[in-house]
């Protein structure tokens, strides 16, 4: 076989290892016939690629008559690894609280003991890491929930491959003012920063009923816009508190909604990659996460991502 031949079959190799990564015991396995024209290549090149995957013990199936060829045994670990996603990057919001720096590590940590690797970026702005991934640069992103159900519904290319727990992705979120504000009645420019859909929700629902100016500003640029009164206020996390200065105070507490959706991290992949999706679920361990966060923002352990 020639040097491009063999690059050709790995190729489908990978593709095939990938399909089978969405497939689950019991399932049909496709005909070889269909199987070569959902991945535009001859019927042989399909029959040699998937007895290969059966010779190293990847995959098994049972020729059941009628029925085609059902899958009686899949070994994901290898098909993940043969699918060439066994080093993965994701992205999530920037690291500005204990909770987050908590979370990035416990992905982090969870995904780097099993049989691959993880690295993460890090980007403001919920829509922002929607686009990175639907432009393929990188392989998930990690959002809140409500945040996530706005997505799948406007994106059919995307999955959820994993949902976390109670406030694993925030405390809640508060109305942040500066000094000279005392209701929200008095409150008639508001900070938005309009790629973060979390932010974005909460500020519409809270101001439904007031007469209030949106003024688009970033959400790292938001506590110095309050504090040199460029605006009344806005909603901020009540994890990043901390930071705030003399200038600002917390007006009030936004309530969460019933199904503290916002709390609540998600973890989106790309459709397509069923091997990412596969690795995700199987090693994003909810407990380990959630242990490993809890001590970050405790402080018994340092934060590591």
């Amino acid at each position: 076989m020639s040097t491009n031949a063999l690059y050709k079959y790995g190729i489908i190799q990978q593709k095939i290892a990938n399909y089978l990564c969405g497939m689950n015991v019991g399932d049909k396995l496709e005909t070889f016939e269909k199987l070569s024209k959902h991945f535009n290549v001859g019927r042989g090149t399909i029959q040699t690629a998937i007895k290969e995957l059966v010779s190293i013990k990847a995959l098994k199936y049972n020729n059941a008559g009628r029925n085609g060829r059902i899958i009686s045994y899949l070994n994901y670990e290898k098909l993940i690894e043969i699918a060439g996603e066994t080093f993965i990057i994701g992205v999530m919001p920037l690291p500005y609280s204990k909770r987050y720096e908590g979370l990035a590590t416990g992905i982090f940590k969870t995904l780097n003991n099993s049989i691959g690797n993880c690295n993460l970026a890090f980007m403001s702005g919920s829509r922002n890491r929607l686009k990175a991934l639907l432009s393929g640069r990188y392989d998930f992103i990690v959002v809140s929930k409500q945040t996530a159900n706005l997505f799948l519904k406007e994106n059919l290319q995307i999955v959820e491959a994993k949902q976390l727990y109670n406030h694993s992705f925030i405390k809640g979120h508060v109305l942040a003012s500066h000094i000279d504000i005392n209701s929200i009645d008095e409150i008639k420019r508001i900070g938005v920063d309009f790629s973060s859909d979390d932010q974005t929700t909460l500020t519409n629902i809270t101001f439904k009923d007031y007469d209030v100016e949106l003024v688009p500003i970033r959400y790292s640029n938001l506590t110095d816009s309050i504090a040199s009164k460029k605006i009344d206020g806005a909603i901020w996390s009540a994890d990043n508190f901390s930071i705030y200065n003399d200038k600002i105070k917390i007006l009030e507490t936004i309530s969460p909604t019933s199904s503290m959706n916002e709390t609540i991290a998600s973890i989106l992949c790309l459709q397509s990659n069923q091997a990412t999706i596969k690795f995700l679920n199987m090693y994003l361990d909810e407990n380990t996460i959630k242990s490993i966060q809890n001590q970050v923002i405790e402080g018994s352990i340092t934060a590591n991502y």
